[in-house]
């Protein structure tokens, strides 16, 4: 029997957690281990797990940070823990706001049958709740290699439904925790495709409880403006790391010209928009990983 460990990275989604995991325990294949990490939520998540989850889930381990890390600190500390604290096989990596059908870890592992066990990564098909597809992957020029197989070759993805096995994260690391939000499954998924090829498996399907509506640093809340910061800097060195100088120059260029749509189109906090931008984009060319 193949064994997986889930790692589950929450913060302020309550309701959602409760379905996700709802999803986890209803697997038709049974999770050896789910790791949740709580990213030091204030809407009663912890008293949820303390009450609801802790020593009634046997293969449950909660784990809470005393500080918010960020996706991408909450996935590095999970991932880490889950190695450490376990033998198992795999490491299927989510959100609390993703919903596993109820096959979705069951398909992912007859892919790793038809792949001999030899991938970088896999990911699910993704849905938004209106029907649409979301999270898509990013293709490979020979993406069709396996198509009839169901398994669509890909470069890189999101962590709404990410695969990986202990072999690929011995060899090259864990998520970087220093990128907070945005673009650290982009790096990562790079980061392992790069050396093993990489599949989106069509028949494991999973429900994206995400929000519909498109925001961006253009019209997205003031509380959330600096956030952006993240958003640029990643960027700027997914660029950097893979892409070569000529990217980062046309990506360095593109922010300039957002730059300047904020001030044209944005309501408020133009300028607050603006240093988010510029803030982002100067520290990207010089931010160094840690992997």
């Amino acid at each position: 029997m193949k064994e997986v460990s889930c790692v589950l990275v929450t913060y302020n989604r309550k309701e959602l957690l409760k379905e996700s995991l709802d999803a986890l325990f209803t697997q038709s294949v049974q999770l050896s281990h789910i790791y949740i990490i709580d990213n030091n939520s204030t809407d009663g998540t912890a008293q949820f797990l303390k009450t609801e989850i802790e020593g009634v889930h046997d293969n449950c381990v909660v784990k809470y940070l005393k500080e918010n890390l960020g996706g991408a600190g909450g996935f590095e500390f999970g991932l880490k823990a889950a190695m450490k604290e376990t033998k198992d096989q795999f490491f299927w990596i989510m959100d609390d706001d993703t919903i596993p059908s109820v096959n979705a870890l069951e398909e992912l592992l007859n892919a790793t049958n038809l792949l001999d066990n030899q991938f970088g990564f896999l990911c699910s098909n993704v849905h938004m709740e209106n029907g649409e597809v979301g999270n898509v992957p990013t293709p490979s020029t020979d993406w069709s290699d396996r198509s009839d197989e169901g398994l669509i070759k890909v470069e890189s993805a999101t962590f709404v439904s990410f695969f990986v096995n202990r072999e690929m994260v011995n060899a090259y690391g864990v998520p970087i925790g220093k990128l907070f939000i945005w673009g650290d499954d982009t790096e990562f998924t790079r980061r392992l495709s790069l050396q093993k090829e990489s599949y989106f498996v069509a028949s494991s399907k999973v429900l994206h409880k995400a929000p519909l509506k498109s925001v961006s640093i253009l019209n997205d809340v003031d509380s959330k403006i600096e956030r952006y910061f993240f958003s640029f800097r990643n960027g700027i060195y997914i660029k950097r790391k893979f892409d070569g100088k000529k990217s980062v120059f046309i990506k360095v260029i593109r922010n300039v010209l957002l730059s300047i749509k904020v001030l044209f189109t944005s309501k408020n906090h133009r300028i607050r928009r603006i240093k988010s931008i510029y803030k982002g984009t100067i520290a990207g060319l010089f931010f160094k990983e840690d992997i």
